[in-house]
């Protein structure tokens, strides 16, 4: 035998080996997923089984809890499905929110300041009024012209 023939069959012999050990993976690979199916079909059945005698003897717990969940998935399907909105408008509603705390915070301080300019302009006014009644500007003139 050739040495090339010699070769062929060693290589035969190892693509059979192959394909043999990959029919055996392939099996047992069938048998865990069927075996994992059986399960998980196995855990439903009983996951349903539990389920409805709950519901069977809490009714109003079950009702409670459907409505509660489906609330919470029509909250956050309206959450993830309404698109931002454009980053101008949250800028817009950003500093409208910050004047309007600003406006809280130093509304009482304004009404302060307001208050004591009334209170100053009228004692401005006050002492012009008193200066006019006493004539002083005239008197100035005279004591400045002598």
């Amino acid at each position: 035998m050739s040495q090339a023939q010699n070769m062929a069959e060693r290589a035969k012999e190892k693509a059979t080996q192959v394909m043999g050990q990959a029919q055996d993976m392939a099996h047992h690979a069938k048998e865990s997923a069927m075996h994992a199916a059986e399960q998980c079909g196995e855990l439903c059945n009983t996951t349903t089984t539990e389920v409805e005698n709950f519901v069977r003897k809490h009714p109003v717990w079950a009702v409670a809890a459907t409505v509660g969940i489906g609330y919470a998935v029509g909250l956050l399907a309206r959450e993830l499905l309404t698109p931002p909105p454009p980053p101008k408008n949250r800028a817009v509603r950003m500093l409208e929110d910050i004047q309007e705390r600003l406006t809280d915070f130093l509304g009482p301080a304004y009404d302060r300041a307001s208050h004591y300019a009334e209170d100053g302009l009228s004692a401005v006014k006050s002492g012009a009024q008193s200066l006019s009644d006493m004539k002083l500007g005239n008197r100035l003139k005279q004591f400045f012209s002598n």
